[in-house]
């Protein structure tokens, strides 16, 4: 799934560069979700919940914290999302290219301009991202490794969970781990395996996950899922 952020303290524009980028990925048969702030610090507050983004879609004149001084503040914490500026005023295009985004758009956003923002950073940065193929029920499904926020096994069916809902699919967890990166995903039980980015905060017992999900820790994956935690936050 292709995950846009829209940061831009005016509603009428924010919904409708909403608008126009559900209706360009829609045509492009491209799986995509949309999330909207109205300031830099709403944003920040979010990426520190550990929720990600590929794409920012970033007003540069901000109440508060303006767009470029955000978009440093990424880059200092080297934080590669792709950046699409938005602006009323070309004044600011030099200023913004420090931060190498994909685009500079100027207000009002015209579709064409946005379609093309949006193709280029799919074609540069995300064309390839990675996916599994899972069988559930009938069908074989192609599923973005990113987006499996935890994986559970309940009543001998395995559970995928990610942003759109549940997948089933008949297969064993350990069988199933042997697809996803090692560095990314651990088993914290015997019934559940998280993916670590979604991670907000481990306790001696359980984990608490972005989406307000919290899985228990079981007794003997404590020590080898907390190093694996550790390991995972000092290589992002």
């Amino acid at each position: 799934m292709y995950k846009i952020a829209v940061c831009e303290d005016e509603s009428i524009i924010r919904d409708d560069i909403c608008r126009l980028c559900s209706d360009i990925l829609t045509e492009k048969h491209m799986e995509h979700s949309l999330t909207t702030f109205r300031n830099a610090e709403e944003f920040e507050h979010s990426l520190q919940m550990r929720n990600s983004f590929d794409l920012v879609i970033l007003d540069i004149e901000l109440g508060g914290k303006d767009g470029i001084s955000l978009a440093r503040d990424l880059r200092k914490q080297e934080n590669q999302i792709s950046i699409v500026f938005v602006s009323a005023h070309e004044i600011y295009l030099r200023d913004g290219y420090g931060v190498q985004p994909v685009h500079f758009l100027i207000k009002p956003v015209e579709r064409s301009a946005l379609d093309e923002a949006l193709s280029a950073d799919i074609r540069l940065h995300h064309h390839n991202m990675p996916h599994i193929n899972v069988r559930s029920g009938s069908k074989i499904l192609p599923v973005c490794i990113d987006d499996i926020i935890y994986v559970e096994v309940m009543d001998h069916i395995l559970h995928i969970h990610t942003p759109d809902g549940d997948i089933p699919s008949r297969s064993t967890l350990t069988l199933f781990m042997n697809s996803l990166p090692a560095e990314d995903f651990c088993r914290c039980h015997n019934s559940f395996t998280v993916n670590l980015r979604y991670i907000r905060n481990i306790s001696h017992s359980s984990v608490s996950l972005s989406n307000n999900v919290t899985l228990p820790i079981g007794r003997k994956y404590y020590d080898s899922f907390q190093k694996s935690f550790i390991r995972y936050i000092n290589c992002v």
